[in-house]
């Protein structure tokens, strides 16, 4: 226990060491600038796509684009071809040879077909033309295109903005020196633009949503936000400050349910884990909960945690699954896709029986024959996709404990409990490497379905009823549980961070632990 406490206080130091300076940097550095406020078009889509800079640009919109529920406030929504706002050829939309300029804006999409315009005063089905776009591209980036008069294109883009999150992009120009590239307040690219001298206006007028012609084949599937024009160059601090000044965002709830099969809470203390030392460090935690009182095989256990009821209601003492009563008493990932379909939810597993007899009503079930391939299409669906609520059984750790034994003393099975630990790093690396992750409040809980006693399990025993909890993420509480908690308890406490109310009708036996 000594060494175990010591490995958790060493990651919870360095977690604090790694994340508080660059943080606070970020907050002090940009701390000292003023939201700019003499934009030469304002455009904030309060229901309308008025122009409330000092400038007043009359803005003509075309085939009736919606208005939604934005980042500040309500945003625009382009979602059909013909939608588009042409802003004219003015003095707020005009730069000629020399004037410096920043356009800044939010924007939300999902993603495109081929290259739509965001803003521009260009014919586009050439970036040799003359002008100037911002396009979103088929793989989720903003191309910038600059073309002066008279000489040849440049192009940068800024990456992973199509991901369904908001992001805010703003592109400054010095005209004797560089263009830069902000995305969500940091600075991410910069291309010289000083010996490239030419007008970067056109005959054309400059549009949002479509390019100068306003003809453009490729329709632009996204919402903008407080989309502005400046005059100038934009200093870091004042992108920061820009970016800074919206209203923070609710962050989307999501839960992974990790099972490691066969886990006795014991053997997992004496192993070399940091991956799981890492989530204990960060969240609640008991060494004592309880599986069931009996009948300690998988698919008991498995029904139990994930129905929120003990075998006495679902009915399941054995791996034949005979007496289920999943009618009465579902997978509770069942009753999440019930109550709100909307939720994106996959069961992914190394043994299949949970998924061909167990879940049920999920959009997705992928069985698979290793644990490393759990890893794998695990990853790839959060690289991917969105899921909100995940399931993911590893079996190896069992097979371990048929093997050579369960219990702390066992090399082969505390090796299996530190190989599994190593996929699980990977898994939490993915979803901290998500492009949204800053948007979303994920919850990871651990358990098992039994624990074991020799080289089996389905007995009384405490060594084959005594299993682990782990709750880790924001929402979670810090340190030990000192309430008594069960296996029931792990998929009520899913769907209390999901926001699923739990019905009296549904006479569950569970109750969410760990939560703030």
């Amino acid at each position: 226990m000594m060494n175990k406490t010591l490995r958790l206080s060493t990651v919870a130091l360095l977690a604090a060491m790694l994340t508080l300076p660059s943080y606070a940097a970020f907050r002090t550095a940009s701390a000292a600038a003023a939201v700019p406020t003499d934009a030469s078009l304002q455009l904030k889509f309060e229901g309308n796509a008025s122009d409330s800079s000092a400038s007043q640009t009359p803005v003509i919109v075309s085939g009736s684009p919606s208005y939604a529920a934005g980042r500040v406030g309500s945003a625009i929504s382009f979602t059909a071809a013909g939608q588009y706002l042409n802003l004219g050829r003015t003095a707020s939309t005009t730069f000629g040879a020399s004037t410096d300029y920043t356009v800044a804006f939010w924007i939300q999409s999902s993603g495109v077909s081929g290259d739509p315009v965001i803003i521009g005063n260009k014919n586009w089905n050439s970036g040799a033309n003359a002008g100037w776009i911002m396009s979103l591209q088929s793989n989720g980036s903003i191309k910038w295109n600059y073309t002066p008069a008279g000489q040849t294109r440049t192009d940068v883009t800024i990456s992973g903005v199509a991901d369904g999150a908001w992001h805010y992009i703003a592109v400054t120009h010095n005209r004797d020196g560089s263009a830069k590239f902000y995305k969500d307040g940091q600075l991410v690219n910069s291309v010289s633009i000083s010996a490239k001298p030419g007008s970067i206006d056109t005959t054309a007028g400059t549009n949002v949503a479509q390019d100068g012609t306003g003809s453009y084949g490729y329709a632009l599937y996204a919402k903008l936000d407080e989309f502005q024009l400046f005059k100038r160059e934009l200093s870091a601090d004042e992108i920061a400050a820009l970016y800074q000044s919206a209203p923070a965002l609710p962050k989307k709830k999501k839960v992974i349910v990790i099972g490691i099969d066969g886990a006795r809470p014991d053997a997992l203390q004496a192993a070399n884990t940091p991956a799981i030392d890492a989530l204990v460090a960060s969240g609640a935690y008991t060494w004592t909960a309880n599986a069931n009182s009996n009948y300690t095989w998988s698919a008991t256990g498995w029904s139990t945690l994930h129905n929120g009821v003990w075998f006495a209601k679902h009915g399941v003492t054995d791996n034949s699954w005979t007496n289920a009563n999943f009618t009465q008493y579902p997978s509770l990932m069942k009753r999440a896709e019930q109550y709100q379909s909307a939720l994106s939810t996959a069961s992914i597993v190394h043994w299949s029986p949970i998924n061909t007899t167990l879940v049920d009503g999920v959009d997705l079930e992928k069985n698979v024959a290793t644990d490393a391939a759990v890893v794998t299409e695990t990853v790839n669906l959060l690289q991917t996709g969105s899921p909100d609520f995940l399931f993911l059984q590893f079996d190896d750790v069992d097979h371990a404990g048929h093997t050579y034994g369960f219990g702390p003393s066992v090399p082969q099975y505390i090796s299996a409990f530190q190989t599994v630990d190593g996929q699980i790093g990977t898994i939490v690396s993915a979803i901290k490497n998500r492009a949204a992750y800053a948007q979303e409040d994920w919850l990871i809980l651990l358990s098992t379905d039994h624990g074991g006693k020799g080289t089996n399990h389905g007995g009384s025993s405490v060594e084959e009823r005594t299993i682990f909890f782990i709750a880790s993420g924001d929402a979670a509480a810090k340190g030990p549980i000192s309430t008594a908690t069960n296996q029931t308890d792990v998929m009520v406490t899913a769907l209390k961070h999901l926001g699923v109310p739990v019905q009296t009708s549904w006479n569950l036996d569970g109750k969410a632990v760990g939560l703030k």
